[in-house]
C-alpha cells in the first residue's frame, strides 16, 4: 500500500494566472469537484493540473510520462536518464534540459528535493538539449515518485511550464476555481474541457451539493466529513481508501511537563489503539475491514522486525508503567495536570479526543480540547501554542525516511538527538536491507521519548457520481482531475 495554506498562497500559483491560453479547450464537458478539509488537497490538484513536471501520475497514482517521454536507471539506480518531449514554452521557446536542471538547482533546499537525494550541486545535469541526467544519493524506485511532486515543477523566471489546464482569470480565494483545458494538451478528448473546484473546510456545503446533484465528485482530505459522507452515500457512491502514512499527535516538548521524554513515552504507552480505531470505524456506520487500523510506529516500516520495546508488552503492563512514570513526576488523578490538545473540527476528531481523555484520565491528565479553523490551527502550530496537536500524515510518496525526518531536532518541537544520528546512518547505509534496519533503529530511538504519538492509519473518502469514469482507488488517495471523465447524460 502506497502511499497549509489557502490555495492562493501556494508558491508559484498566482503567476499561473498570467499563462492564459487563447482556447477554452476541446469537447469533454464540465466536471464539478468539491474538496473537504484544510485546502491542501485542492492546492495539490490545481498544481498537478496546471504545472508541467518530468513525471505525472495516472488515475491509480502511479508514475507516468509527462514532460519526460522515457527514462532508464543506470549504476544500480544511482543515475536516472530522462528524455524530454519536444514541447515549447508559451512564448514558443523550446523546452530544454537546461530548464529542468535550473529548476532543480533553484530548489535544492526544498524538503522534497532533499528527500529525493537531488540537493547536491551536480545532482542534475544537461548533457544534451533534450536529455536530463539525475544523480541521486538515495537510489531506488521512489525517485520517480518524487519527480511527480510539486517541488519538481519545471520553471523559467519563476513561471511554471504549463500543464494540460489553465486557471480561468478573475477567480478569488472564496470562489470555486475554474480550470480550462488547453487546446494543445495531450489528454484524450473525453476528459473534461472545464473543471470547477470548490473548497470547503466543513463538509456541509459539499454534501449538500452532492445531494442536489450539482457535485460530480466530493473528495475528503482526511477524516473530517467521513461521518457526513457515510450518511449521504447510497450504493457504491462512497469510496474509502486506506492510504500510506499515520494519524497521531505531535508533541510540543520545548516547555511544560512534556519536555520530559519519560512522560511523552508514558502517554504513548497508555493509548489503547485498537479501541481508538474501532471508535473511528464505528461512527456513522461500519467501514470496510482494515480501512482504519491501529498504528504504533512513526512511519510504516513493512520490512522491520517487531519493535523490541514497550510496544511488545501487554497493554496492562504499559498502563501500569505509564501511571508509575506520571506518579514519579507528582502527577495523578488527585494532582492532575491539563494538556492542551489542538485538533481539526468535526465529530471524527472529537471521538479521537474523547477516547484519549478517557485513556489518560487514570494518569492524572485532563485534556483541554480546541478545534479552531484551519488558518488559526496553522498559526498555533507555527507558534507552538499547544501541548498536543492531531496530525494526519499521508504523503503522496511512501518514503519512510522522509516521514521520519519530520521529527529531526531541527524540525521538531521535541528533540531526540540519538534518533537523528541513527537516521543519518541509515540514509548512508550501503544497501536497502541495511537502510531498512537503520530506519527501524532510528524509529525505536524516537519512540523511547516520542516527539509524535502514532494512533491509527489514515484514510481518504470520496463521493463519486455514477456518471464519472476514471476514478481509481489507490494507496496515496490522489486523483488527478484530468484523469476523470464525466459521461454525458
Amino acid at each position: 500500500m502506497r502511499r497549509l495554506l489557502p490555495l492562493l498562497l501556494l508558491p508559484g500559483l498566482l503567476p499561473l494566472l498570467l499563462l492564459v491560453s487563447c482556447s477554452d479547450g476541446r469537447e469533454g464537458g464540465t466536471l464539478s469537484v468539491h474538496t473537504v478539509g484544510d485546502g491542501q488537497l485542492g492546492a495539490r490538484l490545481v498544481s498537478d493540473a496546471t504545472e508541467g513536471r518530468l513525471i505525472g501520475r495516472d488515475a491509480a497514482g502511479e508514475p507516468v510520462p509527462q514532460l519526460a517521454t522515457s527514462w532508464r536507471f543506470l549504476d544500480g539506480g544511482e543515475s536516472l536518464i530522462l528524455r524530454l518531449a519536444p514541447d515549447r514554452w508559451p512564448d514558443g521557446k523550446e523546452l530544454q534540459s537546461a530548464d529542468v536542471v535550473a529548476s532543480i538547482r533553484a530548489r535544492r533546499s526544498d524538503p522534497a528535493v532533499i528527500a529525493a537525494g537531488l540537493d547536491a550541486r551536480r545532482a542534475a545535469r544537461a548533457p544534451i538539449t533534450r536529455v536530463v541526467e539525475l544523480n541521486t544519493s538515495r537510489p531506488g524506485p521512489l525517485l520517480l515518485e518524487w519527480l511527480a511532486e510539486p517541488a519538481f515543477t519545471v520553471r523559467r523566471r519563476n513561471l511554471p511550464f504549463p500543464g494540460p489546464y489553465r486557471i480561468e482569470p478573475g477567480e478569488t480565494a472564496e470562489a470555486p476555481i475554474t480550470l480550462v483545458r488547453r487546446a494543445a494538451d495531450p489528454l484524450p478528448a473525453a476528459r473534461p474541457s472545464r473543471i470547477t473546484l470548490a473548497r470547503h473546510e466543513a463538509p456541509d456545503a459539499a454534501i449538500a451539493a452532492w445531494r442536489a446533484g450539482t457535485a460530480d465528485v466530493v473528495l475528503g482530505e482526511g477524516l473530517a466529513g467521513l461521518d457526513a459522507a457515510r450518511a449521504a452515500a447510497r450504493g457504491q457512491a462512497l469510496r474509502i481508501e486506506p492510504v500510506w502514512g499515520v494519524i497521531g499527535l505531535a508533541i510540543n516538548g520545548r516547555t511544560g511537563p512534556l519536555a520530559s521524554g519519560d512522560l511523552r513515552r508514558a502517554l504513548a504507552m497508555a493509548v489503547d489503539r485498537p479501541a481508538l480505531a474501532d471508535a473511528l470505524a464505528g461512527g456513522g456506520g461500519t467501514l470496510p475491514g482494515g480501512a482504519i487500523t491501529a498504528m504504533d510506529r512513526l512511519a510504516p516500516l513493512p520490512d522491520a522486525a517487531p519493535a523490541a520495546d514497550w510496544r511488545s508488552r501487554s497493554a496492562e503492563a504499559n498502563r501500569a508503567e505509564a501511571a508509575a512514570l506520571f506518579a514519579a513526576a507528582g502527577i495523578s488523578p488527585a494532582t492532575p495536570i491539563t494538556l492542551h490538545l489542538l485538533a481539526p473540527p468535526g465529530p471524527e476528531h472529537r471521538r479521537i479526543a474523547a477516547q484519549l481523555a478517557l485513556m489518560w484520565e487514570p494518569l492524572g491528565v485532563q485534556l483541554d480540547i480546541a478545534n479552531p479553523p484551519a488558518a488559526e490551527r496553522a498559526r498555533r502550530l507555527e507558534r507552538g501554542t499547544y501541548d498536543l496537536a492531531t496530525l494526519e500524515l499521508a504523503p503522496a510518496v511512501p518514503d519512510a525516511a522522509a516521514l521520519l525526518s519530520r521529527w529531526q531536532c531541527r524540525r521538531s518541537r521535541a528533540c531526540v538527538a540519538a534518533a537523528d544520528t541513527l537516521l543519518a546512518e541509515a540514509l548512508a547505509a550501503p544497501d536497502p536491507a541495511a537502510q531498512a534496519a537503520g530506519l527501524a533503529a532510528a524509529e525505536a530511538a524516537w519512540m523511547a521519548a516520542p516527539p509524535f504519538i502514532p494512533l491509527t492509519t489514515p484514510l481518504r473518502w470520496s463521493l463519486v457520481a455514477p456518471q464519472v469514469d476514471g476514478f481509481a482507488a489507490n494507496g496515496i488517495g490522489l486523483h488527478p482531475l484530468g484523469r476523470l471523465e464525466r459521461r454525458r447524460r
